[in-house]
């Protein structure tokens, strides 16, 4: 027997093979498996013939056929809950217009009165959508009379004002107890600096050879640049003696008594507070020891780094 390729159309119908027009008057043209209802459609050439009883089997199941809705290019036939369709897995589906000649497992008649069909359940593309059948006509039910209105019944008469007389006004109560202290108010802004005193007189005497030494060997109050960056982890307010000039984003800076922000260094502000200069608002100072580092080095202030803890 030979059998052609074809494209299913159906819900659970992906591909089917047919047997050749050329060998059978009882032809299967295609198949719509409908999972959900459990039903098969099959269309095709000389399914159903008068006076004769239509045998259909579906991988060796018999299935009942829907007489109303068949025809002999049309079954609708109902595959039983016993009969389970897996995806991916083929059937075998036999169609027989005379059951008397034609049945499977006894004895075939005629090629003619026969015909076979290889169902491929899987999932295919949905159909289109069917035209909207027309809207039937509006049912008018007569209006029903209206009902008699009630009589209004009569307003009652309007009851007098009471007018009564203003008492007598209370005594004053006792005064109650004095409320609790309110909470300190925040503490003022810091007032400008005081002019600068008078200098006093010269000292008398003389320097120790050996400061005057120590003196000489001070740097002169200035920094060059900020060439290096620290990036070892110090302790808050550590003090660091280097030839390096640390600065550039590093954990530290130089101890020159610039002003920092408080909003965005407040752990360094706990521990150095206004003992080096700022306002205490918004800026506090670092530690200005320019002058006291040695010619050559530089004295460098952590910035950022652990928070020392405390006895």
């Amino acid at each position: 027997m030979q059998f052609k390729r074809r494209l299913g159309a159906a819900a659970a119908l992906a591909a089917a093979w047919y047997s050749s027009p050329a060998l059978a008057i009882t032809q299967i043209t295609s198949v719509t498996v409908d999972e959900v209802g459990h039903a098969i459609y099959i269309d095709g050439v000389d399914l159903i013939r008068p006076h004769q009883t239509t045998y259909v089997e579906l991988e060796g199941v018999t299935l009942t056929i829907s007489t109303a809705a068949s025809s002999s290019t049309h079954i609708q036939a109902k595959i039983p809950n016993s009969l389970q369709l897996a995806f991916g897995v083929g059937y075998e589906l036999y169609v027989s217009p005379d059951r008397a000649q034609s049945a499977p497992g006894l004895s075939f008649g005629p090629a003619t009165d026969q015909a076979f069909f290889a169902v491929y359940v899987g999932t295919g593309a949905t159909g289109a959508t069917g035209a909207t059948g027309a809207t039937g006509p509006s049912g008018t039910g007569a209006t029903g009379a209206t009902g008699a209105t009630g009589a209004v019944g009569a307003i009652g008469p309007t009851g007098p004002m009471g007018i009564g007389l203003p008492g007598a006004t209370g005594a004053t109560g006792a005064p109650g107890p004095t409320g609790a202290t309110g909470a300190i108010g925040p503490t003022g802004a810091i007032g400008p600096t005081g002019a600068t005193g008078a200098t006093g007189p010269a000292g008398t005497g003389s320097v120790p050879a050996n400061l005057t030494s120590l003196s000489q060997q001070l740097g002169t109050n200035g920094y060059a640049s900020e060439d290096f960056k620290y990036a070892v982890t110090c302790m808050l307010g550590d003090i660091i003696l280097s030839v390096n000039s640390y600065g550039n984003g590093g954990n530290a800076i130089p101890a020159d008594g610039r002003l920092l922000p408080i909003s965005s260094n407040t752990a360094l502000f706990s521990v150095l507070g206004t003992n080096f200069g700022g306002d205490g608002i918004s800026t506090f100072g670092v530690p200005d020891l320019r002058s006291f580092a040695p010619q050559g080095l530089q004295y460098s202030i952590c910035v950022s780094g652990i928070f020392p803890s405390r006895n």
